[in-house]
């Protein structure tokens, strides 16, 4: 019962402008760099998702999913209130958690899916190419989502600083961008990979960063 009322919760932040109206922004904006690429290449998809969309998009629409629904705050604070009544506070993290990787995951394959559609000229394969974009830029949402919850526990700071973090680590092919999603998530979208590490490998490890990230902050509990 408390995994629902924590995922209840955050859905309801959810619905604020705070999150619609940057996610449409970013709908936008990755419609934008898509139709601009095919003007110019007409090969350019891997452009468009490579470029704006997963380098800024992506990270920041993640990054405004939690702070709609943190606030500021830290996830303990988010479930504080609710669990003074008698809900268990680890499992309304887990809930609140859950459905803001649900969310980010959602968000982040629509804008990849958006980039690639108006980036490629209509034919033959083109909702193929859709379709495998839009579940590498879920699994890379969901990995961002791991991330920004563990950074949660320190409320925006620490959410800035591992977003930080993975842009200036991730966006390397060497060992240091090996725990980061930035790396990952650019290899399963047809960029450099880690260490010419697999696609099958890169998604492996987001799947295991959003799952990583969720379950280790909601089940250490309150600070």
């Amino acid at each position: 019962m408390s995994v629902v009322l924590g995922a209840a919760l955050a859905r309801e932040r959810l619905r604020s402008p705070g999150f619609w109206l940057p996610a449409l922004g970013a709908a936008g904006l990755a419609c934008a760099a898509g139709v601009e690429v095919r003007a110019s290449d007409a090969s350019g998809a891997d452009r468009s998702l490579l470029g704006i969309t997963l380098g800024v998009l992506v990270p920041l629409t993640a990054y405004a999913a939690f702070e709609t629904v943190h606030r500021r705050e830290s996830t303990e604070a988010v479930v504080s209130v609710l669990g003074r009544h008698g809900a268990d506070r680890r499992r309304l993290a887990l809930g609140v958690l859950l459905a803001l990787a649900a969310a980010t995951a959602a968000v982040a394959g629509a804008l990849c899916a958006l980039a690639v559609l108006a980036a490629t000229t209509p034919g033959r394969g083109m909702a193929q190419d859709a379709y495998a974009s839009a579940w590498g830029g879920a699994l890379s949402g969901a990995g961002y989502a791991g991330l920004l919850a563990i950074g949660s526990r320190w409320g925006r700071t620490g959410r800035l600083s591992l977003l930080a973090a993975d842009w200036l680590l991730g966006s390397s092919s060497g060992v240091l961008a090996l725990p980061w999603v930035r790396g990952h998530a650019r290899n399963l979208l047809g960029g450099v990979p880690v260490l010419d590490t697999s696609q099958s490998f890169a998604a492996a490890v987001l799947v295991v960063l959003a799952a990583f990230g969720v379950v280790a902050s909601a089940s250490r509990g309150p600070r």
